[in-house]
């Protein structure tokens, strides 16, 4: 769903990561396996938690990753394809 997600809102970085044999596994496994806890602080983590438990959406929660990657967009391009993974 996430990739998905990723090549509707942003096709060119979409493919830019498609291109360089970047998934997302390689990136955004531990957003999703820690609910985001891999990279916060804890008491953001919880209000983030709060707020993912209280919302119907499921799909919020890829879009947060999607959000994530999209505001990172501009270093991402700049990156040395071997810097990448």
């Amino acid at each position: 769903m996430y990739k998905l997600l990723l090549k509707y809102h942003d096709p060119q970085l979409s493919n830019y990561l498609e291109t360089n044999n970047i998934t997302p596994e390689m990136y955004a496994f531990n957003w999703f396996i820690t609910l985001y806890a891999s990279k916060m602080s804890m008491e953001l983590v919880y209000k983030l938690w709060i707020e993912i438990i209280n919302d119907r959406d499921t799909l919020n929660f890829f879009n947060l990753a999607v959000a994530l990657v999209l505001q990172n967009k501009s270093k991402i391009l700049k990156t040395e394809k071997f810097e990448l993974p």
